[in-house]
């Protein structure tokens, strides 16, 4: 390890540079910076009260929402580490963002360390890739910014089971998380994932037994996400217009720099998908040399498939595969491409300095990584900075939403109607109602009442909620509007509602628990 100290020194050291402006006092405002910031100081606030977190009791007004249930919770868990030694949830995000650009960068090279150069050439390569910047200070893309940094050492583990047929303990993790870290790159990368394992990879049976491990580590997360994804809002209306979001060849090549989000058409004022002058040049270098390596040919396949899924002409089957349409836009794809470039490229140099006809040749990496600087030069700062009386008014502005750009996202579906009197006592219409208790995951009371009746609690109904009655099950539904309706008996009794796992969530929990026992056999 002693020969990769100065290269990784270096790397953190070209990072930090090109981060520069993140150091900067106050709040980097983005599409979605907001959003990650709140969620960061609602899974701290939780994780002493529930674990796994997946219920805010705070969001939607304080009718709660299951957010840590669909959302991706990895950032967040992460990010609690660091507020836990004394950051503040700004600046912790903004520390997310910078420790997995940097680790994104240090597997890269990794993915080359038998040439220590080429490696440090294709990290730079993939940290001046201007997706990059886009999901750090366009889009403040959290998840995807550590799904990028992540999915380097994804394919290291790989290349190891595929090189020495055995599996490490820890040759799982890289892609479990991952698969925590965002919910469309989880699809798009276990596709791409067992596409190598096909084509690419030996030992293959081992790599799938690895991918399956990964899958049930996370399955705390993945199974009720996948399986309650229906009890969503979002499930019963029409979901964003993907026809809206595809992205144009010539913007592919180049389109200004710009800080607005995802528009129809060719609209010069959307943000920029170009795939920088680095990886253009790689590419064409690439297809020359296509038919010396099957590899870069399976690599090159990739992009162009990830390029036409991108474009209008791939219409067809974002209508007709059901899973596209949840990936929600196109140029998504701009992920998968940005980590394939420095494959292309590492296969491709080799190829180069192999047998070099000329004596530049050797120069070239150099050439390459000199481009994909200058042409990212202007991409690496946000639109601007909030001062801390800025950020707190915004902050106050949305405070207990639902952390998302649309409600119906995360809420439940029978919530169909926002509403802002979660703290009111609710009212019977006849009796005694005393002793009301609120705690974040528990609600309970008494009541006196002659007659049977609903009382209504001023929160958003889903399955997890349970009841009981002098200690006995109770059967809860919801209301029209999505409260919780409690079915009230005749006499006195005492009443407890509070937040359980529905069978998805328990069915997840036992199987990530019985995955980790695995692990810990595999370490033994």
């Amino acid at each position: 390890m002693r020969r990769h100290f100065l290269p990784i020194l270096f790397l953190i050291g070209f990072s930090l540079f090109t981060l520069r402006s993140i150091f900067n006092p106050g709040f980097m405002y983005s599409h979605d910076s907001l959003w990650h910031v709140e969620r960061l100081q609602n899974m701290y606030s939780l994780i002493p009260l529930q674990f796994p977190v997946r219920w805010s009791p705070s969001l939607d007004n304080g009718y709660g929402i299951p957010l840590f249930n669909f959302t991706y919770p990895a950032p967040y868990y992460l990010g609690s580490l660091f507020m836990i030694s004394g950051l503040g949830p700004i600046k912790a995000y903004d520390l997310l963002l910078l420790s997995f650009y940097i680790l994104g960068g240090v597997g890269i090279y990794f993915l080359a360390s038998k040439k220590p150069w080429i490696g440090i050439s294709a990290a730079v390569l993939y940290l001046t890739t201007p997706y990059q910047f886009l999901d750090i200070f366009v889009r403040g893309a959290l998840g995807e910014v550590v799904a990028l940094g992540l999915f380097p050492f994804v394919l290291l583990s790989f290349k190891q089971v595929a090189e020495s047929g055995k599996l490490k303990w820890y040759s799982p993790l890289p892609f479990a998380l991952l698969l925590l870290s965002h919910n469309f790159y989880g699809y798009l990368f276990a596709a791409l994932l067992i596409f190598f394992i096909i084509f690419i990879y030996e030992h293959k049976k081992t790599l799938i037994i690895s991918l399956f491990l990964s899958l049930c580590l996370s399955s705390f997360f993945l199974i009720p996400a996948f399986f309650e994804k229906s009890l969503l809002l979002y499930s019963q209306i029409d979901h964003l217009d993907f026809r809206n979001h595809f992205v144009y060849f010539s913007q592919l090549i180049y389109s200004k720099w710009s800080y607005f989000g995802s528009l129809p058409g060719l609209d010069p004022r959307e943000m920029s998908y170009q795939l920088g002058l680095g990886n253009i040049l790689i590419l064409l270098l690439a297809i020359m040399l296509v038919k010396k390596s099957r590899q870069l040919a399976i690599y090159l396949f990739v992009v162009f498939v990830a390029i036409f899924m991108m474009l209008p002409i791939s219409d067809f089957f974002w209508r007709y595969i059901p899973l596209l349409s949840s990936i929600q836009f196109p140029w998504r794809f701009l992920g998968v491409v940005t980590v394939i470039f420095p494959l292309i490229y590492l296969e491709t140099i080799s190829l180069l300095l192999h047998k070099p006809r000329y004596s530049w040749i050797k120069y070239l990496p150099l050439l390459i990584v000199a481009i994909a600087i200058y042409g990212a030069r202007n991409y690496a700062r946000p639109v601007k900075w909030m001062t801390g009386d800025e950020f707190t008014s915004l902050h106050y502005e949305y405070v207990g939403k639902t952390t998302t750009a649309q409600r119906s996202e995360i809420v439940p579906k029978w919530a169909t109607v926002e509403r802002y009197t979660a703290g009111n006592l609710p009212e019977l219409k006849s009796g005694e109602l005393s002793s009301y208790t609120v705690k974040p995951y528990e609600i309970s009371f008494q009541v006196d009442s002659a007659e049977q009746q609903n009382l209504i609690i001023n929160r958003n109904y889903y399955p997890s909620w349970v009841g009981k009655i002098d200690g006995q099950p109770l059967s809860l539904t919801p209301t029209q509007t999505g409260e919780i309706s409690v079915p009230i008996s005749v006499g006195s009794h005492t009443y407890e509602i509070s937040y359980a796992s529905t069978i998805w969530a328990k069915l997840g929990n036992v199987i990530s628990l019985v995955s980790l026992l695995l692990i810990l056999i595999l370490v033994y």
